[in-house]
């Protein structure tokens, strides 16, 4: 086995369920292959905290919807728009999708389902003007909320601040959904508003003494300063050693 992902399970689920005693308004993010964890099991750990979860694309909800240990009533958000997604068969009491411009809006036309709209960050990625509530309305969507998505980069200052400075233009009847904060970064947000915090790396990961990642040492070499190495002939720094891992 190349790469192993050994877990102290009491200490990280501890560790998980403390974040979500103390959040309110959680929504944990589930989505790719589930923090390492699988996707399938990290859903219906998910579930046991909140009754909504978040993946990446709508592909992601395959085998998740009839998952045993997930409730029938959970909802899942899908956090990544996406034009060419046959939603045909997307249960609308289930699935809430998200939208961040007139083309996803189009795409969506005639489906009778939930979307929350994407607003602009420093992130400039998708991302439309509070019109687009309104545009989506008309084709027939259900816009329960709207999804503002700063950047990692830049303090808490920054972040708090480019929320609250889009918070007037915001209809306080949605839900606004952020993520990318620390849990007490959250707290600090204004009471004008209903927030929902998105939260995967650090309800999942967050205490790092819980899990070890391991590999397989295939090989281990000497080289010094100045030598070449790999595919590219990168040239080596330091005197040191070349590990082959798995």
């Amino acid at each position: 086995m190349t790469i192993r992902l050994t877990v102290q399970r009491e200490r990280w689920w501890n560790h998980v369920t403390y974040v979500a005693d103390t959040i309110d308004g959680l929504v944990p993010v589930v989505k790719g292959n589930g923090y390492g964890f699988g996707r399938s099991g990290l859903a219906i750990a998910g579930s046991r905290l909140s009754s909504v979860l978040a993946v990446g694309t709508v592909h992601e909800l395959d085998g998740l919807l009839q998952l045993d240990g997930i409730a029938p009533s959970t909802v899942f958000i899908v956090l990544t728009p996406n034009l060419h997604a046959d939603v045909s068969d997307v249960p609308t009491d289930r699935v809430v999708l998200t939208v961040g411009n007139d083309q996803h809006v189009d795409a969506l036309r005639g489906w009778d389902g939930r979307v929350i709209v994407k607003l602009p960050s420093a992130m400039r990625r998708y991302g439309a003007d509070m019109g687009l509530v309104g545009r989506a309305q008309r084709a027939g969507l259900r816009t329960v909320g709207v999804a503002i998505h700063p950047p990692l980069a830049g303090d808490d200052d920054e972040h708090v601040a480019q929320i609250t400075s889009m918070l007037p233009g915001i209809d306080p009847s949605l839900d606004v959904w952020v993520s990318h904060l620390a849990p007490t970064t959250y707290e600090r947000l204004p009471t004008s508003h209903r927030f929902r915090l998105r939260l995967g790396t650090y309800l999942w990961l967050g205490d790092r003494e819980a899990i070890h990642l391991g590999a397989d040492v295939l090989d281990r070499r000497s080289v010094r300063a100045g030598d070449t190495a790999g595919y590219r002939l990168h040239t080596v720094e330091h005197d040191g050693h070349l590990v082959m891992i798995g």
